[in-house]
């Protein structure tokens, strides 16, 4: 309800931008060859009247990764919702920070092998992911902002694989 709330629209805008994504596994003998992903969506902030703003959104996100083993090399790409659930304070009208938790649903995600067999992408993907979401805001002017994050897994997507996420964006406000 917030989120489409005409306050909140007023006060929201387009984002996009890029993820790196780092997978590593407890399991030996498994390396990992990650790349950026793209992130497009939309953000709206929220203001409660607290000494903090709520920041929010959905976007679209894709993330890639290859899955190494002495015999065998897996490519992953998902496509997740990204619903990001975070309080942003502004130390001025140029910078802030914001923490706070990031849902992730899996909308699509397929694979590839290097063997002769498809790959089965379901067994031990999670369908749903949660994040911890730390990062900084620099507004450059009322419709433009840039931010960059970093997002540590809570809950990790595949079994015995983490990830975390290095990212940055471009907000345009309307």
């Amino acid at each position: 309800i917030l989120l489409f709330s005409p306050y909140l629209w007023a006060q929201g805008g387009l984002s996009i931008g890029l993820n790196a994504h780092n997978y590593k596994s407890e399991v030996g003998g498994v390396e990992f060859s990650n790349s950026l992903g793209l992130d497009v969506g939309y953000q709206g902030i929220f203001d409660l009247q607290l000494p903090f703003l709520i920041r929010t959104g959905v976007e679209l996100s894709y993330r890639k990764a290859a899955f190494q083993a002495p015999t065998l090399e897996i490519v992953v790409h998902d496509f997740y919702a990204q619903i990001p659930a975070t309080a942003l304070y502004r130390f001025n009208q140029h910078f802030g920070a914001f923490a706070g938790l990031s849902f992730n649903l899996l909308l699509a995600g397929y694979c590839n092998s290097s063997a002769d067999s498809d790959c089965d992408y379901s067994n031990g993907a999670q369908s749903f992911l949660t994040t911890l979401s730390l990062g900084g805001t620099y507004r450059m002017s009322s419709q433009s902002t840039f931010e960059v994050y970093y997002e540590p897994s809570i809950i990790e997507p595949y079994t015995n694989v983490s990830l975390s996420t290095l990212g940055a964006q471009y907000i345009h406000s309307f």
